[in-house]
C-alpha cells in the first residue's frame, strides 16, 4: 500500500487542576470553540464538546501524523494560556496533568456522542471521579488511585 490511511475517533476527557470549578458558564462556548480550532489546525477535527466547570469531554477524529499525547498536550497548553488571557479567564487556571482517552467504534459512535452531549444532566447524578472510575472500570483499564488525580 502506497499510502497510510485509517480511522480513529477518540472519546478524550481531562479535568482541570485539582479540579478546581473555573470553567464558566460564559467561558464555556468560547473555550470549547477555542479548542475545536487547535484539533482542527492539528488535522484531528472535533466531532462534540461538551463537559462541565471542572472537565472537558472530547469525541475527534484522531488524525494518524499526531500522537494522541502531543494532540492533548497542545490541546492543553494553548487552551490553559488562551483562558488565562480570557475576560471570563481565570489567572490561575490550568489544567490536570494527566488525561483519559478511549477508542471509539463506528458501532459506538452515536452513544458516546449522546453522552457527551448529555454532561450537564449526567452529572446531576455522578461526579466527575466517579464518572472516570467508572469509565475505566468499564473499558477494563487498571489505574494507580494515587495518581489518577492531579
Amino acid at each position: 500500500m502506497s499510502q497510510s490511511l485509517g480511522n480513529s475517533n477518540m472519546h478524550i476527557v481531562f479535568s482541570t487542576k485539582n479540579r478546581e470549578p473555573l470553567i464558566s458558564a460564559e467561558l464555556e462556548s468560547t473555550l470549547h470553540a477555542y479548542i475545536c480550532g487547535i484539533c482542527k489546525f492539528l488535522k484531528s477535527p472535533v466531532h462534540v464538546i461538551n463537559g462541565m466547570p471542572d472537565h472537558v469531554h472530547i469525541l475527534l477524529e484522531h488524525h494518524r501524523t499526531i500522537s494522541l499525547s502531543d494532540l492533548v498536550g497542545k490541546i492543553k497548553s494553548n487552551s490553559s494560556r488562551w483562558v488565562k488571557g480570557h475576560e471570563y479567564g481565570d489567572l490561575n487556571f490550568s489544567w490536570q496533568k494527566g488525561f483519559g482517552y478511549f477508542a471509539v467504534s463506528r458501532q459506538q459512535f452515536e452513544v458516546v456522542r449522546k453522552y457527551i452531549l448529555g454532561q450537564k444532566e449526567h452529572h446531576k447524578k455522578i461526579g466527575f471521579q466517579d464518572e472516570m472510575r467508572s469509565a475505566y472500570a468499564m473499558s477494563e483499564i487498571t489505574f494507580d488511585e494515587r495518581y489518577l488525580w492531579d
